[in-house]
């Protein structure tokens, strides 16, 4: 759906720089398309601590599920990010590809999921560091109203084929990992994609 909203947040001089040449033109001409869209990551946390990344080059062969190809968009996909949640899930024989997350955020949350940092990292430079625990819905009302995203009221800006991280920070916590019991983060990114027609 096109946004003009978006349009003018992508012909912004410091957005527009780093734009594909064949995107630049397309909204100098007037005829760029802008979808709606969705990047999203599920991963196993089980038993982590530190700082890990959610997205790199072996994200396919690691990382679980992504719609993001080895660490990068398309080079003619951008994302103006909008809205994020994380979700969450638990059980014995949960994999990554199987998964179906809840965004509640509720006593089942671990402290060291909750209290964790998600960051966003473009080109080395931090664009986005929220505590997990606010990107998380508080009740299934919430989700029933559809409230259950957080509203980055300053759009951030992914550009295509320009590498960037998504990295949770458990602040010196540890997942929990007793009696074979998997937990599975899921990382939503909403907004509007922009591709060249």
């Amino acid at each position: 759906m096109y946004d003009q909203y978006t349009r003018d947040f992508l012909e912004d001089p410091a957005i527009n720089s780093q734009l594909n040449p064949d995107i630049q033109q397309e909204l100098t001409n007037g005829t760029i398309r802008i979808d709606d869209g969705e990047l999203y990551i599920i991963v196993d946390v089980t038993g982590k601590g530190g700082t890990i990344n959610l997205v790199d080059s072996d994200v396919y062969k690691e990382k679980g599920v992504t719609n993001i190809d080895k660490g990068r968009l398309d080079p003619l996909v951008n994302l103006v990010l909008k809205t994020l949640s994380v979700g969450h899930a638990k059980g014995t024989n949960l994999t990554p590809k199987e998964a179906v997350t809840s965004s509640i955020m509720s006593d089942d949350v671990p402290a060291a999921i909750a209290k964790a940092d998600l960051v966003i990292i473009v080109e080395d430079k931090p664009i986005f560091k929220q505590r997990v625990k606010s990107l998380m819905a508080i009740s299934k009302e919430a989700i029933t109203n559809e409230k259950d995203v957080y509203d980055a009221t300053n759009w951030k800006f992914i550009p295509g084929d320009r590498p960037f991280k998504i990295q949770l920070d458990f602040n010196g916590l540890t997942v929990p990992d007793v009696n074979d019991e998997k937990h599975i983060v899921e990382v939503s990114l909403f907004g509007d994609i922009t591709k060249k027609k």
